[in-house]
């Protein structure tokens, strides 16, 4: 779109804004933004937003992928809570537990932000009940204290720290085994 009748300078002028413009509306075209969309950070509380799914899957007694309401699978990361990896002991034990509580249920997920690995980070309940809570309780969690401190609130800390001392004193699930090895401190060992 360039006339004979513009002078050399604002013919150049003109090439780079129309350019430019293509540029942006190619990268604009390319990204659409939902209101689900989530910002690359953890556990931001200004940002929480509420999600519900039905269950389709359980990785270990701490993640799940669910189906939300527009037909998409999305991973969930229960916060608050670790549980053993599923290679160690409990592992596997916590994640049946897991699926029994959740799978095929359908959910709402109280949604903080994501991981690094691009999981949802959220406080799932199934029927009004906390499911971190039930991982607690049956002693097949930990109360990830690293986050927790952070970013939990005082009177779900509390809860969390009281259903896992229970656990602890009663011996119940991974509390049987006096030598229990955390999941962060397993993790370090196997990544380094």
């Amino acid at each position: 779109m360039t006339s004979p009748d513009l002078p050399v300078k604002r013919q150049k002028t003109y090439k780079w804004h129309l350019g430019a413009l293509i540029l942006i509306a190619a990268v604009a075209a390319t990204y659409t933004f939902r209101p689900n969309d989530l910002p690359e950070a953890r556990h931001q509380s200004d940002k929480v937003s509420m999600l519900q799914g039905r269950v389709v899957g359980v990785m270990d007694g701490d993640t799940l992928d669910l189906i939300d309401t527009d037909e998409h699978t999305i991973r969930v990361r229960l916060s608050y809570v670790d549980a053993p990896e599923f290679t160690q002991p409990y592992g596997p034990l916590a994640r049946q537990n897991l699926a029994r509580l959740v799978i095929g249920k359908q959910v709402m997920v109280r949604v903080h932000g994501k991981d690094k690995f691009d999981r949802l980070l959220g406080e799932v309940s199934h029927n009004g009940q906390d499911v971190s809570e039930t991982q607690l309780q049956q002693g097949l969690a930990w109360h990830y204290l690293y986050y927790a401190r952070k970013e939990q609130s005082a009177g779900q800390f509390e809860r969390y720290q009281q259903l896992e001392q229970t656990a602890r004193q009663h011996n119940v699930g991974l509390w049987r085994d006096p030598k229990a090895e955390a999941p962060w401190d397993f993790r370090r060992q196997v990544h380094g």
